[in-house]
């Protein structure tokens, strides 16, 4: 359904309609916890090519289509922190390690049900080019005011996706790779040939059914542990193949 309000444009009526819209979306994630975060999601950065008209699309919308500009980003992301309070966060998000470092006395108020949020502008009008404008969103965590710029981080700049965000994609889509649910699916595309074989596209078009939350977390953290060790383990074996060349070289040296 799709709801049409014209206006003369006034950025003060705009940032209302646009928190409003940020309440709105928190009572989307209320009433369907399953959702995906919004760094989780897969949601990119893309800017709106009609510059007369404005489409502002709600967190289940904004799922559907795959991408949204600055204000359904902030929106949708606003609409989280409300809705989730601290488990809208991550590591390396502004507040988190505010959070996880508050003492058992100060637990409850650092890391709240629902965190305040609200939707700011860091570029406005001018006289000449009235409605260009950029939306971020503040937020408090534990008594202090933090910012996040969800275009910025999903690729306005360029492109370019933030490497935290991209990291938490990559490690849920490894273990939903290494998945039964995922090895069935793509089974079911493998060819009668003599040598069965599934491409490229049958991997790109299975649905990826992924976690959210403490879940999803807990998920990351793990590869991202598991990898560092590989990594450790690697540099272990490369300084023991080094020593063992070390000594050849002093052994048939001195025979030499």
């Amino acid at each position: 359904m799709k709801i049409a309000v014209k206006l003369a444009f006034d950025e003060r009526a705009a940032l209302r309609l646009l928190n409003w819209l940020a309440q709105e979306n928190a009572h989307l994630l209320r009433a369907h916890p399953d959702l995906p975060l919004l760094y989780d999601s897969g949601v990119v950065y893309r800017r709106e090519t009609d510059e007369t008209d404005e489409t502002w699309c709600d967190y289940l919308n904004m799922l559907a289509q795959g991408h949204e500009d600055c204000n359904g980003l902030a929106a949708a992301r606003a609409g989280e922190l409300i809705a989730k309070g601290i488990g809208a966060l991550r590591p390396g998000d502004a507040g988190y390690e505010d959070a996880r470092r508050a003492s058992p006395a100060t637990a409850r108020r650092a890391a709240p049900a629902t965190i305040h949020a609200e939707m700011v502008l860091t570029a406005r009008s001018t006289p000449d080019q009235p409605g260009l404008y950029h939306c971020i969103v503040r937020y408090r965590v534990g008594g202090r005011w933090h910012r996040d710029d969800p275009s910025a981080r999903l690729g306005m700049n360029g492109g370019r996706i933030d490497p935290l965000v991209k990291a938490r994609w990559a490690e849920l889509l490894f273990t939903f790779c290494k998945s039964d649910l995922f090895k069935s699916m793509v089974s079911r595309c493998a060819t009668a040939s003599m040598y069965p074989a599934v491409t490229d596209g049958d991997v790109l078009q299975t649905p990826a059914l992924l976690p959210e939350g403490e879940l999803a977390e807990g998920i990351v953290s793990r590869v991202s542990e598991a990898l560092r060790k590989i990594e450790e383990a690697r540099a272990d074996l490369s300084q023991a193949i080094g020593m063992m060349n070390d000594f050849h070289v002093q052994a048939l040296g001195e025979e030499g």
